[in-house]
């Protein structure tokens, strides 16, 4: 029971998690061991990707300054049309307006300029 209580505390979902992190100590201190509980609530966090800081602090400059920014672009988990090879990226200019963090991951809002959406 306690580990769980430890992976809530190291979490990022700590702040939204202080009300169940609350009712975990609560039943950990009524429960009669702390194994009863421990196989009955499971923890799971999403995958979380590695962020470059210096790509970072470019979109986030970019986005405050108005202005375009090129980069290589690889779709996730979409067909890749026969003329292109599935690690082939392709060039894009891009138009940033918000960076989202959305389930541990960063997202970039942004209007392309080579595919016009």
């Amino acid at each position: 029971m306690l580990e769980l209580i430890e992976q809530l505390g190291s979490s990022t979902l700590q702040t939204e998690s202080a009300a169940l992190t609350r009712e975990l100590k609560r039943l950990a201190k009524s429960a009669v061991g702390s194994s009863d509980l421990a196989g009955k609530v499971i923890i799971k966090q999403a995958a979380q990707r590695q962020i470059n800081s210096s790509v970072m602090a470019a979109l986030t400059r970019a986005i405050i300054e108005q202005v375009r920014v090129n980069i290589s672009y690889r779709p996730r988990g979409e067909p890749v049309p026969v003329s292109q090879s599935p690690n082939q990226a392709s060039a894009r200019t891009l138009s940033p307006v918000q960076l989202e963090l959305y389930h541990n991951n960063w997202y970039l809002l942004a209007w392309c300029h080579t595919q016009r959406f």
